[in-house]
């Protein structure tokens, strides 16, 4: 039972360790574009165009808003596809694409990096043809490099021609369990489902209460439905987090459990083998030595249950990293950290009754009983 005990103690200690290793990998790792300070507006009901650029030039005049522009889709909501071919492929093969509409500025808005190409230009009028920006996954899937991808040909079903301008650093715009897919941006103002603002690392209160109000003065009828993008990256993981609180959770309970179980076990022991103690003493042995007799059964245990839960803990972490593309590992010290939590309940539900054995007056040892 101890052995049991101690088995799933330790799987639980060593899975809270992942869990929250995996967390902190999610959260730190570098998605491709700059989410801080970025918000992303629903336009539930969208009015005229000279009504949300009015509105935007406002916003523009906030010392504190940097960028405004519009997307059908932002980070952590992705919705559309087209179905392209391109040039280099056979002409009745297809390929699936996400597709984000947006205006000209998107990419400063979010913070993407063009590896090769250049921005959307912002004067339309001269712009003879779509232009379409693509990410690093589309450019290999296409079997384009940097270089030779800048006024390849891309159609789309039902839609005209266009031309790539530029190649963008991929970005992950989903949740990390899922590798980056191919995508690609186009200008269309037809589509401006999302407000996309970066602010200023300013005062970011009175920045909002500007925004609210400009917002309730142009466009009243729809609600001020707003998300920052690293919270709503942080809510992807939100399972992940609560995983790992259950997990503290059981791995405190099964270690309360455990520790009163040896505290118990050990002291029925000294007591069955108090006369031994007190013969062991009159013989010459040292409190050190009494303390260690008692204290080796127990630890011999624990270490049995801590051998048998690491292929365990191995086995199901690994599963559950599965669901993520991008994962952590499973280090050595996540296995000595649980070794070394597991040894010192040893230490404290046993070390009590040893060390009050080992100090006892050897006489009265031998008067039990």
């Amino acid at each position: 039972m101890v052995i049991f005990q101690f088995v799933l103690s330790t799987c639980l200690i060593i899975g809270t360790f992942v869990i929250y290793k995996q967390v902190n990998y999610l959260s730190e790792k570098k998605l491709g574009f700059d989410k801080d300070h970025v918000m992303a507006i629903n336009m539930t009901v969208v009015p005229e165009k000279n009504v949300l650029s009015s509105m935007k030039k406002n916003l523009l005049q906030h010392n504190n808003i940097q960028h405004v522009s519009f997307c059908s889709s932002y980070p952590s909501r992705n919705s559309g596809g087209q179905i392209i071919n391109a040039d280099g492929m056979a002409e009745d093969e297809q390929m699936l694409m996400w597709e984000w509409r947006s205006e000209e500025d998107i990419l400063d808005a979010f913070g993407i990096n063009l590896i090769s190409g250049r921005p959307f230009s912002h004067d339309r009028e001269n712009v003879e043809e779509k232009e379409y920006i693509i990410n690093e996954t589309a450019m290999k899937l296409l079997g384009w490099d940097p270089e030779n991808a800048i006024g390849k040909r891309i159609t789309k079903n039902r839609f005209p021609d266009g031309v790539c301008i530029g190649v963008v650093e991929d970005f992950h715009f989903n949740s990390l369990r899922s590798e980056v897919e191919p995508m690609m941006f186009v200008v269309d103002g037809n589509f401006r489902n999302h407000f996309i603002l970066r602010l200023g690392e300013g005062d970011v209160i009175s920045t909002m209460e500007f925004i609210e109000s400009e917002w309730k003065q142009n466009i009243p009828e729809a609600a001020f439905d707003y998300h920052f993008l690293d919270e709503s990256f942080d809510a992807l993981y939100k399972t992940e987090y609560k995983t790992g609180q259950l997990f503290i959770g059981f791995s405190i309970l099964t270690i309360i459990i455990a520790g009163l179980g040896l505290f118990g076990l050990s002291t029925y022991e000294t007591q069955v083998r108090t006369k031994e103690i007190g013969i062991r003493k009159a013989m010459g042995s040292t409190s050190a030595q009494i303390f260690n007799l008692l204290i080796r059964n127990f630890s011999i245990l624990v270490f049995v249950g801590f051998i048998v839960s690491i292929p365990i803990a191995i086995y199901s972490l690994n599963y559950w990293l599965q669901s993520f593309a991008y994962k952590t590992s499973i280090g050595v010290m996540e296995f000595l950290l649980a070794g070394l939590i597991t040894f010192l309940i040893v230490i404290l539900s046993v070390g009590f009754q040893a060390i009050k054995a080992a100090i006892n007056n050897p006489v009265e040892s031998l008067r039990y009983e």
